[in-house]
């Protein structure tokens, strides 16, 4: 891509246009959506969309004027940039599945009222179309509800999902320990740009306190997957976004600990809504107001009860 010069600029593709826009100083996934589907549906090139002024990308993809400005005095200053980053992100093996594309998962896209418009993507893919569990807890659950959530995901296992978690936290550790000792699979959810992870695609591990270690000739698989921009740390409210995508990914969650009123039973409440299947697992019940808001929720007295409800 060369965002930067006019000569080189029908080498421009939807990949490299995602990450150029969204290395513009706000310039949202939103505004990225709309561009994208434009290019889907109106027969609108990538290169089209970099030569375009504020006015053209107004009217075409029903953009802001402060956003319209933003892309089209930013692409030309990004571009040197965003050729570099699709150079590292091709180095190392990531893959950008953009929303529309057939590849993405249509389980997140449906499941999110805003949907990463594009998710970073390093290891086996294929996941995506497997069926996933997540362990959906609050912060600071118990040793006792932290095994009864490992026990489920076992069980889980056994019925031939993959597991989906984050990276940074003992309750992810937790889940990611439980695939592999099972030698199934793990996709790791990132609350960061992917290249911002140096572990996330070099093969050494998302876990530098050294309790996990997988061969990589081991049954099962991984997958490294971000929402973010490629480069973006980790700020305010990311480890939301990044416990939004991992249920819209899962199609069971399971609880062991949801603090009542708090994020994680308001993430709970929406993945139910979109028709995520939700069980809880002792000790102790559900909070009234999680049975409240999922009334679906099944309430299970063990892992072993898990399976017959997985069907």
């Amino acid at each position: 891509m060369s965002v930067a010069s006019g000569e080189h600029v029908s080498a421009v593709t939807v990949e490299s246009l995602v990450v150029a826009l969204q290395s513009i100083r706000g310039v949202g996934d939103a505004a990225v959506e709309a561009i994208l589907r434009g290019i889907a549906t109106q027969n609108v090139a990538p290169a089209d969309v970099v030569a375009m002024d504020p006015t053209h990308l107004q009217r075409r993809f029903g953009l802001a004027q402060a956003q319209a400005n933003r892309i089209a005095d930013g692409l030309p200053s990004v571009g040197r940039h965003a050729e570099e980053l699709v150079r590292q992100l091709r180095h190392s093996d990531v893959a950008i599945l953009t929303i529309g594309d057939a590849a993405y998962p249509q389980r997140l896209a449906a499941a999110l009222d805003h949907p990463p418009a594009a998710i970073y993507c390093h290891g086996d893919a294929a996941m995506l179309r497997r069926p996933m569990i997540a362990v959906a807890n609050s912060n600071g659950a118990s040793r006792e509800a932290r095994d009864a959530a490992i026990a489920a995901l076992g069980a889980a296992i056994e019925c031939g999902f993959a597991v989906v978690t984050g990276h940074n936290r003992p309750e992810y550790q937790d889940a990611a320990l439980a695939a592999y000792r099972r030698g199934s699979s793990c996709c790791y959810v990132l609350d960061r740009g992917i290249l911002t992870v140096g572990a996330a695609t070099s093969g050494a591990g998302l876990f530098p306190g050294a309790r996990i270690w997988r061969d990589p000739g081991a049954p099962g698989s991984e997958l490294v997957l971000s929402g973010c921009a490629a480069t973006m740390p980790a700020v305010t409210g990311s480890n939301q976004r990044r416990d939004a995508i991992i249920l819209g990914l899962a199609s069971v969650a399971i609880a062991t600990h949801v603090r009542p009123g708090g994020t994680m039973e308001r993430l709970l409440t929406r993945a139910a809504q979109v028709g995520t299947r939700i069980a809880w697992i002792g000790p102790g019940q559900p909070p009234t107001s999680l049975r409240a808001q999922c009334p679906d929720l099944r309430a299970l007295e063990s892992h072993r009860d898990l399976v017959p409800w997985l069907g």
